[in-house]
C-alpha cells in the first residue's frame, strides 16, 4: 500500500515538474514579447522573491515539525 502511494506521489510530482518546464519558457517569452524586456525581468524577479519566501517558510515548518533534524549527526571515528 505504501509503495503505491509513493509511486502515485512521484508520478504527480514528475507531471508538475515536466509541465512547469514546458510552460515557464512559453509564458516568459509571451510576457517579454507582448510587454517588454523590463516587464519580463520584473516578472521573473518578483516570481523568484515570492518563491523564495514560500520555500523558506515551508522548509522552516518541516524543520520545526521534525525535531530530529536539529540534532547534529555524531560521526564515530576509529583510531587505529
Amino acid at each position: 500500500m505504501v509503495g503505491f502511494v509513493i509511486s502515485e506521489m512521484s508520478a504527480l510530482l514528475r507531471r508538475i515538474d515536466l509541465t512547469t518546464k514546458l510552460v515557464a519558457p512559453v509564458l516568459t517569452g509571451q510576457i517579454i514579447t507582448y510587454g517588454s524586456l523590463l516587464i519580463g525581468a520584473l516578472f521573473i524577479s518578483i516570481w523568484n522573491l515570492i518563491s523564495m519566501v514560500l520555500e523558506y517558510n515551508l522548509l522552516l515548518s518541516v524543520y520545526k515539525s521534525c525535531p530530529e533534524l536539529s540534532y547534529k549527526k555524531q560521526i564515530k571515528s576509529e583510531i587505529h
